[in-house]
């Protein structure tokens, strides 16, 4: 299908409209393959090396390539497309105010008889998009490779070795995302254009980066028990993933007092996904935290409409805590997810992540000399 697409282009590429076009490059990029991703490119700098073509171009061209290499974690194709947009914006910069007359539609201002296309806020998210998925393949790999010399009984010390430098494998996803978003901050500056604010969606991919980047400085059970310094290990990687923690916090709470930032310009308010985002974050660092777990139950109240999954969310965290507390908190979220009326419910019913969750809750929070009592309160959830 994509051959055909190939050469209906080829064939006809001087005929077909610029939405044509578009909404061949749209079906591409929703592939999620290589081929699809490689085919909207080169259909998109040919159409950029014609001057019959270039006209026909709009900002949805961009946006759809650049999303289908988001959605293969190609963030270096991604970023390059939005660079080059972002430089013929800043070359243009004398022309380009806020008094020069810009096509609202297509995102583009009509200079000395020649069209700049300014990128939207789909071109930067998708960018963003594109860091966060190649981020998330990187961990993929790299667990993999750590389960893979697991198996093969790889010698300690050269484990040891490796797993010292597993997060600087990694680029820094958290300062990456910040630099795109001060990107769109300053081309906002230059044009004035409103549609270049970044907007919820722009924060809530930054948080989603705080978030990835801080959950990756976790170190899973079965390696930390091979790493011999794990101890010091851990206490560096749990002040990282605190500080990305507090940074979300941190913004968060602007974009609900609506307050500016450096720039001067207002940060947009949080939503349902900012505020889960979030919840989910601390659920995973939760370890021993009472605080974290406490302040995810308070973002859940501020949720418009909850489902299961931000339910469970909070209960991982109090369960996380590892404390008699939290097991009390873990189950009483359980009891008020199974209390709820038909009416109600919606998408908040209880299921078996919820019932295992607080029935772990207490196993953790289980001490010599309770007499039982968490073991109890463990067999009745079960029996439930």
């Amino acid at each position: 299908r994509n051959k055909r697409r190939a050469k209906w282009f080829q064939d006809g590429e001087k005929q077909n409209s610029g939405s044509n076009h578009a909404t061949v490059l749209r079906d591409l990029s929703s592939q999620g393959t290589h081929e699809a991703a490689n085919i909207a490119y080169d259909i998109l700098t040919s159409l950029e090396s014609s001057n019959t073509t270039r006209s026909m171009l709009n900002v949805v061209h961009y946006a759809s390539v650049i999303n289908a290499f988001a959605n293969i974690g190609k963030a270096s194709f991604a970023k390059n497309i939005l660079d080059n947009m972002i430089q013929n914006c800043n070359i243009q910069s004398t022309s380009i105010g806020k008094d020069q007359e810009c096509d609202a539609n297509e995102y583009q201002y009509e200079i000395d008889g020649d069209v700049v296309i300014i990128p939207n806020s789909h071109c930067f998210g998708a960018v963003m998009k594109a860091y966060i998925k190649e981020h998330t393949i990187l961990k993929r790999h790299e667990r993999n490779a750590f389960h893979n010399r697991n198996k093969s009984k790889a010698k300690k010390p050269h484990l040891e070795k490796e797993s010292g430098s597993q997060t600087q494998q990694l680029f820094s996803l958290a300062s990456t995302c910040e630099d795109i978003t001060q990107q769109m901050i300053n081309l906002y500056k230059i044009t004035g254009n409103e549609a270049l604010k970044p907007n919820t969606v722009i924060y809530n991919k930054l948080l989603k980066a705080f978030s990835d980047e801080a959950v990756s400085y976790i170190v899973p059970k079965e390696r930390a028990a091979l790493i011999s310094s794990f101890s010091s290990k851990k206490n560096e990687l749990n002040q990282k993933a605190r500080a990305l923690v507090e940074k979300s916090i941190e913004l968060v709470s602007n974009m609900e007092s609506g307050s500016t930032t450096k720039d001067n310009i207002a940060y947009p308010k949080p939503d349902s996904y900012s505020y889960c985002t979030l919840i989910s974050l601390l659920a995973k660092c939760a370890e021993n935290d009472v605080e974290f777990a406490e302040l995810a139950e308070s973002y859940l109240n501020k949720i418009s409409s909850c489902d299961t999954a931000s339910y469970n969310a909070v209960i991982l965290a109090w369960s996380n805590t590892a404390t008699r507390k939290g097991a009390k908190r873990a189950t009483a979220l359980l009891e008020k997810l199974e209390s709820l009326t038909s009416a109600e419910k919606r998408n908040e019913i209880p299921n078996e992540v919820s019932y295992f969750t607080v029935i772990s809750a207490w196993v953790k929070s289980c001490v010599i000399g309770d007499g039982g009592y968490a073991a109890k309160r463990a067999d009745e959830i079960l029996q439930r």
